[in-house]
């Protein structure tokens, strides 16, 4: 996952080109940790987005999402 913080927006991309983006546990915390405590003072927005062809596949039934 790559967070990047531009002009009041901040981008977080999924990257696991590999599994078209699927959500691991392991993504769901470090998507918590990029969107936690962002100050509303500072961002206006933030973008959630995914690398390659797909935002996302959902979860990753190959691995425990729990």
């Amino acid at each position: 996952m790559n967070v990047e913080d531009q002009n009041g927006v901040r981008t977080v991309t999924f990257d696991r080109l590999e599994s078209l983006n699927a959500f691991t546990a392991d993504a769901a915390k470090a998507l918590t940790q990029a969107i936690e405590g962002v100050d509303a003072d500072q961002y206006d927005a933030i973008v959630l987005t995914g690398e390659g062809e797909a935002f996302s596949a959902g979860g990753d039934a190959r691995t425990d999402i729990a």
